[in-house]
């Protein structure tokens, strides 16, 4: 599935000129469209190698609270919902997460205690820091 340009990030990174060349001999022979191309199919191919050991650790880490792979987000019904059911949730999010601005941070912090992002939060800076983002 696609996703939409305001769900990705820019990363810069620094590549060898021998390795940008033999990146751009691949452009210019229409194997990529252009260096961005190869640079994100190379990134998915290699985060492909790790699938066995990605499922491996949530399957350890299952039993320390939510998982969700791709985005995701919080509004304060979520959060009223599991303050009434007096439950609190271990978040971790490999992705994207927002977090809207009208949840109260005391009672996310009530209802969520733990959030662990690998990826991309989009929340108001006070919710941020209390996380450690």
């Amino acid at each position: 599935m696609a996703r939409p340009k305001s769900m990705t990030e820019k990363v810069t990174i620094n590549i060898d000129p021998v390795d940008l060349g033999y990146i751009d001999l691949l452009v210019d022979q229409g194997f990529y469209g252009n260096r961005s191309d190869f640079i994100k199919n190379a990134v998915k191919t290699r985060l492909h190698d790790y699938d066995d050991q990605f499922k491996e650790i949530q399957r350890k880490e299952r039993n320390t609270g939510e998982w969700v792979v791709g985005i995701t987000r919080i509004g304060q019904a979520d959060v009223a919902k599991n303050l009434a059911e007096h439950r609190q949730s271990e978040l971790h999010v490999i992705g994207y997460l927002t977090i809207d601005r009208d949840v109260d941070p005391d009672e996310l912090q009530a209802a969520y205690p733990k959030i662990t992002i690998n990826g991309v939060m989009k929340a108001r800076k006070e919710i941020k820091d209390r996380y450690g983002y």
